[in-house]
């Protein structure tokens, strides 16, 4: 499957720039590449309201709108990251505009 171009040239350009791939990096230097390319997510929407708590050893964050009175459906999103590179710290961005 083809990336989508803006992605593609992103790639290319970590490709070009001789960044490292992957699979030769320690778990911390794949967390810090990872948390560093945050700012490719834009601005921080502001307009929410968070919390994060845990159950049953589980850690819950939670992004609502603002200023709403009426329900609204909820977002479930399970990021991996090959269960040790993503989370809140690299998501949180667009997390914040999924309402």
């Amino acid at each position: 499957m083809a990336l989508e171009a803006g992605i593609a040239e992103l790639v290319n350009g970590f490709i070009a720039a001789g960044r490292p791939s992957p699979r030769t990096q320690s778990v911390e230097e794949r967390r810090a590449g990872y948390v560093a390319s945050t700012v490719l997510a834009g601005d921080k929407e502001m307009r929410v309201q968070t919390c994060s708590f845990e159950h049953e050893g589980i850690r819950f964050w939670v992004a609502s709108p603002l200023l709403l009175s009426d329900p609204r459906p909820a977002v479930i999103y399970y990021h991996g990251g090959c269960f040790i590179s993503g989370g809140v710290t690299t998501h949180e961005k667009q997390l914040r505009h999924a309402y």
